[in-house]
Parts: structure tokens; sequence; C-alpha cells
């Protein structure tokens, strides 16, 4: 006995609520970012010798615009990973939670 099931109305509501909540925003924000990537590469452009990133003073090199699109891609990607296994939760929590509601019916 796990004592999942007792709990699952708060895992519903602190954890996979807000899970889809921080999909559909991060998804919508990647997007967006995607759209705008023309006119970030037009920034990052301009940005060159005046915009730097230093880590453990070295220097790290700007991404070409092409490794920004293809990283926005991939995060796109993860999210409707993340979102697929997230739809295979909320389906086998309606099993369950339909098996619960029949035997229940069936032993009135």
């Amino acid at each position: 006995m796990t004592g999942l099931w007792t709990e699952l109305g708060k895992i519903e509501n602190n954890f996979l609520k807000p899970l889809h909540i921080g999909l559909n925003m991060s998804k919508a924000h990647y997007e967006a970012e995607i759209k705008n990537s023309q006119q970030n590469s037009q920034v990052a452009s301009m940005c060159k010798g005046v915009c730097s990133v230093t880590v453990g003073g070295e220097e790290i090199p700007t991404m070409p615009p092409e490794m920004q699109l293809k990283v926005l891609h991939s995060a796109l990607f993860t999210f409707d990973l993340i979102e697929s296994v997230l739809a295979r939760v909320e389906e086998l929590i309606e099993i369950k939670s339909k098996s619960t509601s029949e035997e229940n019916v069936g032993i009135k």
C-alpha cells in the first residue's frame, strides 16, 4: 500500500495542474522565441564585439542563429514529450477512478 491513491487530489492540484500550466506557458514562450528568431539573430549580429558572456574568466562564444533555432526546437520537442507522459498519467488516473467508482457502485 503506497497511499498514492488516497493523496491523488493533492497530487492533481499541487503538481499535475501547475505542470500543465507551466508546460503551456513554456511552449508559448519558446514558440514566440522561434517566431522572433529572425529579429534576435539581427540583434545578435549587432552585439558582436559589444556583448559577451564570461564564465570562470573565459569568454564564451556567441551561439550562431541556426544553433539557437535548433535549441528552441529541441526544447519544444522536450515539452511535447513531457506533455505526452502527463497525458498518460492522467489516463491512468481516470482508469483507476472509473474502476474505483464501479467497485463502489457494485458494493451498494
